[in-house]
């Protein structure tokens, strides 16, 4: 099985309800699924978006704001990770350029 890291701010919070069911699906099948930020709140932003450790998610780590592309691919490799969610262009390049599989969230445009 593989372990798949989805980035909370911008990522998960652009679109909880989308999140926590592709999380259930992946961990449904036997994938680990960890929320990545560099918020130290992580916990509780994840808590107050009705997110629930075992069942929306694997585990939730904070890695350091500053170079936080770098730790994010530090982190992937650390734990074995195969996929990154990211809504920052420069976070899914690193994880690219370290032959991770990144995919890139960029939400919907607003209509106005």
């Amino acid at each position: 099985m593989s372990t798949v890291c989805i980035d909370l701010d911008g990522t998960i919070s652009a679109d909880p309800g989308f999140y926590r069911a592709e999380a259930a699906g992946l961990m449904a099948k036997g994938h680990e699924v960890h929320v990545l930020s560099g918020n130290p709140l992580v916990q509780h932003k994840l808590a107050a978006l009705g997110m629930v450790k075992g069942r929306d998610f694997t585990c939730a780590a904070v890695v350091p704001r500053k170079h936080i592309a770098t730790a994010k691919v530090a982190y992937m490799r650390k734990v074995g990770a195969t996929h990154l969610v990211d809504n920052r262009k420069a976070n899914v390049k690193a994880a690219r350029k370290a032959g991770f599989t990144a995919h890139w969230h960029r939400p919907p445009k607003q209509k106005g």
